[in-house]
């Protein structure tokens, strides 16, 4: 009982904290809160709008693989659109990667006629619809809502796309394609004049991995949460112009999974090089983040 009346009491901030932060020690929930009020670090927010993906109200019809594409002969009536976190392996995101998705019978086409009347559709939409309504799927909650249920809103490409679920960590994935996301990625529109790159980059840092932890949510499983405000609310410091990082050999490392190289890196040049943080306040970020993160994934086991 002494040994525990002894303990040091940690002073709660209710009103702008998450209790996520009290598993971390003082000097790390201290420098958290400083970092908070650093004027050189910005939100994500200030550099990005991040909006939900593409609500469709019944994936199973709307989404299609290349062999559902042919058989109903809707190459002319579909949009590329990535569906599931495994679709992406780096922080690019180009012809090649979709190619590769579909090679592996990956949905990752989303049905898309004109904007008609049912009787001014093609006749090859026609068909399908006529093979939706006969398996009720313009009977859900959200497909019976609209006058031509068959039509999704919203659709417009992203900048990029953040995870709506992680496992691992977030990361900011650039958008080289006329592709889109339904609502498990969230959709990425950068506000300011800057290379996406910089942005994907600048991303991969120890201070931001530290903060998505508690600025997520984690409901078990290991999978942090993101709702789009959320996102913004991430601080993200932005390289400068002038910096020596190479975003292929970046692309490269997150593709074979080498996420502690890659902070070194990011670290070294943003963090210590260009912010002047200390050696010993990024390695305490780092820990953070290593804390945080293996604890959460504690949990799947």
């Amino acid at each position: 009982i002494r040994e525990i009346q002894n303990l040091p009491v940690k002073v709660l901030e209710h009103d702008t904290e998450k209790w996520t932060k009290y598993f971390l020690d003082d000097h790390e929930i201290s420098l958290l809160r400083k970092l908070r009020q650093d004027t050189r670090i910005k939100l994500a927010g200030e550099t990005m709008d991040v909006d939900v993906g593409l609500v469709t109200g019944r994936n199973e019809f709307f989404m299609l693989n290349e062999e559902q594409v042919k058989k109903w002969k809707l190459q002319k009536y579909v949009k590329k659109v990535v569906s599931r976190s495994n679709h992406f392996k780096g922080i690019k995101f180009d012809e090649q990667d979709f190619e590769h998705n579909a090679a592996t019978d990956l949905h990752g086409y989303l049905f898309l006629p004109p904007n008609k009347d049912f009787n001014d559709l093609p006749k090859a939409c026609q068909a399908y619809i006529r093979y939706g309504e006969a398996n009720d799927f313009h009977t859900g909650y959200k497909t019976r809502i609209p006058k031509r249920w068959y039509m999704t809103p919203s659709l417009w490409n992203p900048d990029a796309f953040v995870l709506r679920q992680v496992s691992d960590y977030p990361k900011v994935i650039i958008n080289r394609t006329d592709t889109s996301s339904t609502d498990t990625i969230h959709r990425v529109k950068l506000k300011m004049d800057i290379r996406p790159e910089t942005v994907a980059i600048s991303f991969l840092n120890s201070l931001s991995f530290a903060f998505s932890e508690v600025t997520g949510r984690s409901y078990g499983g290991g999978v942090l949460t993101f709702e789009p405000t959320e996102i913004e609310e991430i601080p993200l410091p932005l390289l400068k112009d002038k910096h020596t990082i190479d975003f292929n050999h970046i692309d490269t490392l997150i593709r074979g999974k080498d996420i502690e190289a890659i902070l070194d890196i990011v670290d070294e040049e943003l963090l210590i090089k260009q912010l002047k943080f200390s050696k010993r306040d990024v390695s305490i970020l780092r820990g953070i983040w290593i804390k945080l993160s293996g604890r959460r994934s504690g949990r799947k086991r």
